[in-house]
């Protein structure tokens, strides 16, 4: 049986550093409203208004995004053309 493995890309790593974007571990990502799935390092830099914050959610911490899904989204989010 060969050991197969399931790779999570952070949405902001892959367009600015893909080399080295890819996790194993999927809680090493989070989720944001917008749909963007951000890695620790990413999401310390984005602002509230980028993770798509309101008033009553404002300076949500990265533990209070969910994980993205074991299996990941089917379909590309729109707006992400090849």
């Amino acid at each position: 049986m060969s050991d197969q493995r399931i790779m999570y890309i952070c949405s902001d790593c892959s367009d600015n550093n893909p080399e080295s974007c890819g996790r194993f571990d999927r809680n090493d990502l989070r989720v944001l409203p917008s749909g963007k799935w951000l890695c620790d390092e990413c999401f310390d830099e984005t602002t509230s208004g980028d993770r798509g914050e309101t008033d009553e959610d404002e300076n949500k911490r990265w533990c209070d995004f969910p994980a993205p899904p074991e299996y990941g989204p089917l379909s590309r989010p729109q707006g992400n053309t090849p």
